[in-house]
């Protein structure tokens, strides 16, 4: 069953950093997208990134404005029992692995705890039976395509 559209107006913030970050909360419905630690980080700069990418997105997409993204990706947000219960799994790639760990940390602190910290090896590796697929992990890897969700 498809949730329905919020009747207030939402603000996207927290974590965006790039175009493709605003692209994403507009789709879900912000009419807005703050910015506070990525101009912190990468200084008032990234303003002029994060338009010209947006306006490259929308050219190549055909969009001649903005309000044509808000709530785009509502209808395809459904609630908890309606998701498929296909098993996905994540997967580390461990010949492009850098070992920064990430991976780990953020499942360990945000996800399910199934990736784990062999003692002989800095490479995390994945625990099947705790993996539900969400994907979080290969989110926060800085390597292309070292984890795969499959």
């Amino acid at each position: 069953m498809a949730i329905p559209a919020p009747k207030i107006p939402i603000s996207g913030n927290g974590g965006a950093e790039t175009w493709r970050d605003v692209v994403e909360f507009l789709a879900l419905g912000a009419g807005n997208v703050q910015f506070c630690t990525a101009v912190m980080s990468h200084g008032f700069r990234i303003i002029e990134d994060l338009i010209s990418g947006l306006s490259l997105y929308m050219e190549k997409t055909g969009l001649d404005s903005v309000q044509e993204i808000i709530g785009r990706a509502l209808p395809n947000i459904v609630d908890h029992d309606s998701l498929s219960r296909t098993e996905v799994k994540s997967f580390i790639d461990s010949t492009t692995c850098i070992e920064c760990q990430l991976c780990y940390l953020a499942c360990r602190d945000g996800g399910h705890e199934a990736i784990d910290l062999p003692i002989d090896s800095r490479i995390p590796e994945v625990q099947k039976e705790k993996c539900v697929g969400c994907g979080l992990c290969r989110l926060v890897c800085p390597v292309n395509d070292c984890i795969e969700i499959k």
